[in-house]
């Protein structure tokens, strides 16, 4: 959390606090998978909200799991605006969009 806030904000996340989030993460959300999903097993990691703007980050998680990492890109299927500012700006943040995408994509009948 304190890394995606950091990187939100543009200020520096210094790389020796890298492996131990890699580990908290580790701890925390890979055991609790394990232990709730018999028989699943985690084949890619997608990476979004501020933490894919942390510098170092994608590298570090593939080293500690082992697994392939890609910044989820919540735009992947959907046009992008014609003008090249937008799209631009649509390329560089996509991994921090992914909320906002989802909830721009729910029926209004969901509601």
């Amino acid at each position: 959390m304190l890394a995606a806030r950091a990187a939100a904000f543009g200020f520096f996340w210094p790389r020796a606090s890298t492996p131990a989030l890699c580990s908290s993460i580790h701890w925390s959300s890979f055991d609790f998978f394990r232990a709730s999903a018999a028989g699943e097993h985690i084949e890619k990691i997608y990476l979004a909200g501020g933490s894919s703007k942390v510098p170092g980050l994608v590298e570090a998680l593939r080293q500690e799991f082992s697994l392939p990492v890609e910044i989820f890109n919540p735009f992947q299927k959907i046009m992008p605006p014609a003008d090249g500012m937008s799209a631009d700006l649509i390329e560089q943040n996509a991994g921090q969009m992914a909320v906002a995408v989802g909830l721009a994509l729910r029926s209004f009948d969901d509601l």
